[in-house]
């Protein structure tokens, strides 16, 4: 992506690629990071009421998030321990109705879970990072299956794009963290946080945001700079 294509300023850089390379090829990490990654991204994509995601939340909640969560800083770890451990007693309808509102645009909400409405100009979902994500995922042979209708780039399904890389072409990683969702990602999480109902959605948002800046930090990836319109 040369520098100044649409909303792109700089693109993304490797401050160490020799440490970087190292860490794609170690099974440990790439089994952590798309365990984590898959256990969020159903979270984030499903409804909290469908079965997977059941699962994959009672996952996370028999973890000790604080000491055993694979990535992520000690304090944000700790956070979203305790938030998730206070949303225990949130039961499935409260989350599923938050889930509508957050996911589905069933009411008010601050944060668009799609990539592009950050960085297209128009701030539309289906933008033009949205077109380059797909003409990359078509170049690699990569697919991403999901029974809703939606675009590649909605953050759950970007985690779960993360989780695959991991366990089947980790080359391209460094790539789709830097390029594809790293530049709008935090400012996704950063509305997204601030516009919480629940406990257990905003455990799940501190906890996800951890995990990909630990990702990024642990693989030396700066990620691309791209003008944001939200």
């Amino acid at each position: 992506m040369p520098k100044n294509s649409h909303g792109c300023i700089e693109d993304y850089r490797f401050e160490d690629r020799d440490a970087s390379d190292d860490l794609l090829s170690d099974r440990g990490f790439l089994e952590a990071f798309g365990s984590a990654c898959t256990l969020l991204g159903v979270c984030l994509s499903q409804r909290p009421i469908e079965k997977e995601a059941s699962r994959a939340r009672s996952a996370i909640r028999s973890v000790d998030v604080a000491r055993d969560w694979p990535l992520g800083g000690s304090d944000a770890l700790a956070l979203a321990a305790d938030l998730i451990a206070c949303g225990a007693e949130e039961d499935e309808r409260t989350l599923d109705l938050e889930f509508q509102r957050l996911f589905r645009g069933t009411g008010m909400r601050a944060a668009a879970p799609f990539g592009s409405v950050y960085t297209d100009r128009d701030q539309v979902m289906y933008g033009w990072t949205w077109m380059e994500l797909r003409a990359w995922m078509r170049m690699h042979g990569i697919e991403c299956a999901s029974r809703e209708n939606e675009p590649e780039d909605q953050i759950g399904r970007m985690l779960l794009l993360c989780a695959a890389l991991a366990s089947r072409d980790s080359a391209l990683i460094p790539e789709f963290l830097g390029r594809h969702l790293m530049p709008w990602a935090p400012r996704f999480f950063e509305l997204f946080l601030g516009d919480m109902r629940t406990s257990t959605f905003k455990g799940l948002g501190v906890l996800a945001q951890a995990t990909l800046d630990d990702a990024c930090a642990l693989l030396g990836i700066v990620p691309a700079r791209f003008r944001l319109y939200r």
